[in-house]
């Protein structure tokens, strides 16, 4: 261990918008004063790599597809370097070559996976995955670190009981995600020439990244069935890929018979804290999740949402009568319509995210964690 504070490098495949590179970010801000963290990205620089670097953080985006096998040699040459007291890998491909960078030039280093997934049935994940999880399996880690508890119980399924392990759930800061009248006006003020004493639609939308793991699908035909009984509101697509441009979403829209112009698709958003408030119903429609940031982010906000069972979000969303079955357009569509009945702050969900998933007691685990096995 080093005399001054401990490095901690992460390795990650990209630092794009997502919850395990926002989470990553949060804990290399919040933590710099305990350790010293680099972050090894095999993806191009972006909006987050600089927030990043501009946190403090020691940031180096090799941009491998771009640069090939020359990007991967750096990253070798940067462990070998700044050689790294604890190496953790950041979901499974992170996790590999993790392991494969521990085996090369970090063997003094304590080996660290993060495991943010929790794959009910194999055959339908990627093929690319299907392949980091056999490999994995060659490998031995000094700790896995679950972000819920379904994944640590799905995992042991798969062979990875063997490992010691620990859940550290996600957190929010409730101080940045928090109800704002100023956030919502300011929100719909830039769309349509909003006017805060019209009657206007309640706001409906599903914010995460294009992927057939998030449900959009399931979420459009429950948008169908609820307007074919003419429940009125907007509907929003936000996150990657969630734009006009995506000819992918365009067909499924219309596949559901919407109208493209039913859907709000607003594409990325750098800053959700300075979105989510803006919602009158929040909803995560995955089919396959391990503990979704942006609804314990919503329901920070005091945002009413609804979610599918999936993952970890019982423990999260205690109120049955907003839980539908994942995959099921039609539960979907009613546990909207129950919502939409029920709007307005819910200061009990608020109160159970600052209790249970506040973002100070995470990164106070992450940190004792690390404390332990460097002991």
């Amino acid at each position: 261990m080093s005399l001054s504070r401990p490095r901690v490098t992460h390795i990650i495949m990209s630092l794009g918008t997502g919850g395990a590179e926002e989470s990553l970010r949060k804990l290399t801000s919040a933590t710099r004063d305990e350790f010293r963290h680099c972050v090894v990205s095999l993806g191009a620089p972006s909006y987050l790599s600089r927030q990043m670097e501009n946190d403090g953080t020691q940031v180096f985006s090799l941009d491998v597809k771009r640069r090939g096998p020359v990007a991967l040699w750096q990253a070798w040459r940067t462990v070998q370097r700044l050689p790294p007291d604890v190496l953790q890998g950041w979901m499974y491909h992170g996790n590999l070559l993790a392991a494969a960078l521990f085996k090369l030039c970090a063997r003094k280093s304590k080996l660290v996976w993060n495991i943010r997934h929790s794959p009910q049935v194999l055959a339908d994940e990627k093929p690319s995955i299907r392949v980091s999880l056999r490999m994995a399996r060659f490998f031995t880690p000094h700790l896995i670190i679950y972000n819920s508890h379904d994944g640590k119980a799905v995992h042991a399924n798969m062979g990875y009981a063997r490992f010691a392990s620990v859940v550290i759930p996600n957190g929010v800061d409730p101080e940045r995600f928090k109800p704002s009248a100023d956030i919502r006006a300011r929100v719909r003020s830039d769309t349509n020439g909003h006017d805060p004493a019209a009657n206007e639609p309640k706001w409906v939308g599903l914010v995460g990244r294009f992927h057939p793991d998030k449900g959009i699908g399931h979420f459009l035909r429950a948008v169908h069935e609820l307007r074919s009984k003419n429940l009125q509101f907007k509907a929003l697509l936000a996150g990657p890929g969630m734009d006009a441009g995506n000819h992918e979403l365009v067909s499924l829209i219309e596949e559901v018979g919407l109208q493209q112009t039913e859907i709000d698709c607003r594409g990325s958003i750098e800053d959700t804290s300075l979105f989510l408030p803006a919602l009158d119903v929040l909803v995560v429609a995955s089919v396959r999740e391990g503990m979704p940031n942006v609804l314990l982010e919503a329901m920070a906000c005091g945002v009413t949402t609804v979610a599918t069972k999936v993952g970890d979000v019982e423990r999260i969303l205690t109120h049955h009568e907003r839980l539908a079955t994942a995959g099921d357009a039609h539960d979907l569509a009613d546990k909207i319509a129950y919502a939409l009945s029920h709007l307005g702050v819910q200061a009990e969900d608020r109160a159970h995210v600052q209790r249970h998933f506040n973002l100070v007691q995470c990164n106070a685990e992450y940190c004792a964690t690390y404390a332990g096995l460097l002991a």
